[in-house]
Order: C-alpha cells, then structure tokens, then sequence
C-alpha cells in the first residue's frame, strides 16, 4: 500500500496514524506552540539598540564603583545604582547593586564583570 494513500475506513488509533502532507512529508499534530506562532507570528530577535539601557550585572554595592570606572576606563559607559531592600535577600546577605549599560555594549560589560569578579555576574528581575 502507498504510503500516501488514505485509508476509506478510519481507525480508533487516528491520532497514532501519521499524516503526510501535499509534498509526502509527514507532518505532526499542530501544538500550542505552532498555534500562537501561527496567530501572533514567530518574531526574530532584534538588533542590540544603542540607545536602550540594560542591566549587565548584580554586584556587591562596595564594588560597583570600582567595576564602574573600570568599564568607562575601557570605553563602555556604564552607571549603577544601588539595590535596596529592608529584608536581606536569601541569595545575598550583603547591599547590592546593580551595573547598567547599553544594549549593544553588555556582552563586553559581561565578560569585564566576569574578568573582575572571577566568575559571571549574576542578574536579578526587577
């Protein structure tokens, strides 16, 4: 039997009978996923924007400035700001602070932090 021919009586297993397509390739059962990509569209990753601002790293607040004057020293302009809370976080027990830079300079900004800290910076959501 060809494998593209359908069968005249349907079995009670359709879902396990693979289907092909108008080109014979077998195509799957349509998922949440290829549903929304199918509504609002799959979108590619933008370009890094020079003119947006994002976080490059989580530090400790007694070294942001130190790791602030190093990036602008080495051509990335960087600021910080102090990350404040009355509770101490489970994961830091210490005033943090965190490292912003523009979009198109963060993979640089990363791999100095990481340079300077001895391993990745971390990142918390806001």
């Amino acid at each position: 039997m060809d494998k593209r021919a359908v069968p005249l009586v349907r079995s009670v297993h359709a879902a396990a009978t693979p289907r092909f397509d108008a080109r014979g390739g077998r195509t799957l059962m349509p998922t949440f996923r290829s549903a929304w990509h199918w509504v609002f569209g799959k979108h590619e990753p933008k370009p890094p924007n020079p003119d947006r601002t994002v976080e490059a790293g989580w530090v400790p607040q007694w070294m942001a400035p130190m790791i602030v004057d190093e990036l602008n020293a080495q051509g990335i302009p960087a600021v910080t700001t102090d990350d404040f809370n009355l509770n101490p976080y489970m994961n830091s027990r210490e005033p943090m602070a965190r490292v912003f830079v523009t979009e198109d300079r963060k993979a640089e900004a990363r791999e100095v932090l990481t340079d300077i800290l001895g391993h990745p910076p971390a990142q918390r959501r806001i």
